[in-house]
């Protein structure tokens, strides 16, 4: 189940980030105090009609700007052109940053609203609250100790999921352990632990903390799933590698798993739920 390195991660989880699994579904983000003048979700509180411990009505359009002026402006900040260029959430202007960043949270937060709707997560305001805070306050060097957004301390999670292993399933957030499995083309799936280590991830996903190697680049017929390689190892696409940076690769097709200096923007992804994986090959975002 191919994946291509491109944003987030921003992800992503929904009641988080972009999940940053290697062949994981769905990320989400947080966003703080989004509200009108009732506080973040109106006149019930900072958690919608639902009250600030979760529920109820998402203020969607505030959260996600808010979500987005309260993350480009310190990206920008802390990091380069070029630590963006997996995270198209990034854009390459920081105004572009906060069109692109929100209507993303946009689209994910109706996500979770649906979700919540059907009682397969609770999203929580002061999760949020807390990940913009964290954010707005820290110095480049506090926030950039991680590669994606769910690693900032606060901003793992926006939502508590709430189906149990063997349960129906739309997003991997939803699960309290492991992963919304589906078969293939079906929307719906259940809650279970993953495909492990070297086994196919053609059709299904990978395992919490496993990524889908592309070992073939012209196919996904033998992809399997494994663990995300150290600096030093041999590697054919950034996907492989912990780091996410496989450079210049030489003649025979190969390259060396390096070391990259850290920006918390360079993916957008985050797992809701639960905590992010080592790397995730697609983009930010419900079911990418």
């Amino acid at each position: 189940m191919r994946r291509a390195l491109v944003v987030v991660v921003v992800l992503s989880a929904i009641g988080a980030l972009p999940a940053c699994k290697g062949g994981g579904s769905g990320g989400h983000d947080a966003a703080a105090g989004a509200g009108g003048s009732g506080g973040a979700g109106g006149s019930g509180g900072a958690g919608g009609s639902g009250g600030a411990d979760g529920g109820g009505v998402i203020p969607i359009d505030t959260t996600a700007t808010q979500i987005a002026t309260a993350i480009c402006p310190k990206a920008y900040l802390c990091c380069t052109p070029d630590q963006f260029s997996i995270n198209n959430l990034a854009g390459t202007t920081e105004p572009e940053c906060e069109t692109k960043t929100a209507d993303f949270f946009r689209s994910l937060l109706q996500t979770v609203q649906d979700s919540q709707d059907l009682g397969r997560c609770r999203y929580d305001q002061s999760k949020v609250d807390a990940c913009l805070d964290t954010i707005r306050t820290s110095t480049c060097a506090m926030l950039n100790v991680t590669s994606h957004l769910s690693g900032v301390p606060n901003c793992a999670s926006f939502t508590t999921p709430l189906v149990a292993t063997g349960g129906t399933c739309t997003q991997a957030f939803e699960c309290i352990d492991g992963i919304c499995q589906k078969a293939s083309g079906a929307t719906e799936g259940t809650c279970g632990p993953g495909v492990a280590a070297g086994q196919s991830c053609t059709v299904s996903e990978c395992a919490p903390g496993l990524i889908c190697d592309p070992r073939d680049p012209n196919s996904d017929s033998d992809d399997v799933c494994a663990q995300p390689l150290d600096d030093g190892a041999t590697c054919t696409t950034p996907i492989q590698c912990r780091s996410a940076n496989c450079p210049a690769l030489t003649s025979g097709g190969t390259s060396t798993c390096m070391p990259t200096t850290m920006c918390f923007y360079s993916a957008a992804c985050t797992a809701a739920g639960g905590p992010p994986s080592p790397a995730r090959g697609s983009p930010v975002g419900p079911e990418a």
